[in-house]
């Protein structure tokens, strides 16, 4: 199964190898959703996941935040959306005692992966073609 990013990387090494381990556990979840692994370990990798992803946002929009990239607030946003998400289907299968809402699931992953393609490529995107003053740029690469 590809855990890339399908070719939608940002040059900016810190945030694709987030996306990466992101994409990898999300992928990872689907799959033990469909061996109907226990909640002893898929609760575990969830756990893990929301801590992954809340970490990777922090990264992200400081850097963002650094940049003045003027999309931010939305972004913000977003990631606000998906930690909900993330939420809901934590408590729902912390509740079940499984990872068994197979819907809440796929939200979550395509939700991970339009950001990433979309609004995280946008960012790259307006990233690579602003000129800049500061050091920002060497973080990509």
């Amino acid at each position: 199964m590809d855990t890339s990013n399908h070719g939608h990387e940002l040059g900016i090494k810190m945030i694709d190898r987030d996306h990466a381990e992101i994409s990898c556990m999300v992928l990872e979840l689907k799959l033990w959703l469909a061996d109907g692994k226990p909640w002893s370990l898929t609760g575990a990798l969830l756990q893990n996941l929301a801590r992954a992803t809340a970490s990777h946002f922090v990264l992200e929009e400081a850097m963002m935040g650094a940049a003045q990239y003027p999309r931010l607030p939305f972004h913000c946003l977003s990631h606000q959306l998906m930690i909900e998400q993330m939420r809901a289907l934590t408590a729902r299968s912390r509740k079940d005692g499984f990872l068994g809402n197979e819907p809440l699931l796929d939200l979550l992953a395509e939700s991970h992966f339009a950001h990433v393609q979309n609004e995280d490529l946008s960012f790259g995107l307006w990233l690579n073609s602003t000129p800049r003053s500061s050091g920002f740029h060497s973080m990509r690469g």
